[in-house]
């Protein structure tokens, strides 16, 4: 397995959306579930890379969590 950071370096290179399933993926997966410093480390590295979102990136994003959540 991969180190923490270097794992940490690579989801931030992710896309806006697919860091968002990856995290949902990851709180369901038994192997991971119980390591919260790991999920909150992903969420906040989310947070982060949303607030730096280009303009049209943010509204895609806001689009699509919007279509999912009218589902």
């Amino acid at each position: 397995m991969f180190p923490v950071q270097y794992r940490f370096d690579t989801f931030q290179k992710l896309p806006l959306l697919t860091q968002l399933m990856l995290i949902a993926s990851i709180r369901r997966n038994p192997l991971y579930a119980g390591d919260l410093d790991y999920i909150e480390g992903l969420k906040c590295i989310h947070a982060d890379c949303l607030s730096k979102a280009k303009t049209e990136d943010k509204q895609a994003y806001d689009r699509a969590i919007a279509t999912w959540v009218s589902q």
